[in-house]
């Protein structure tokens, strides 16, 4: 994924936490949205506004991005 990203995934701000929850409370505490990329969801992506103030979560292939971020979002 990485690889594939060419370069830019260095132009993006990163938060590194211990586990989930704590990112989770984190994003919550500094005002933003929480955005979960999930194969399946009550809602589809291009039914919100995604334009400011989110954290988006992107699971990788085989684990998804984990109950807790979806549970969270």
């Amino acid at each position: 994924m990485v690889r594939s990203a060419s370069g830019s995934i260095l132009r993006q701000p990163l938060l590194f936490t211990e586990d989930a929850e704590e990112t989770a409370n984190l994003l919550n505490i500094w005002g933003k949205k929480l955005v979960v990329a999930a194969p399946h969801s009550d809602s589809y992506h291009f039914e919100h506004p995604l334009v400011r103030n989110i954290a988006l979560v992107i699971g990788n292939e085989a684990g998804g991005a984990g109950k807790t971020f979806i549970e969270k979002a």
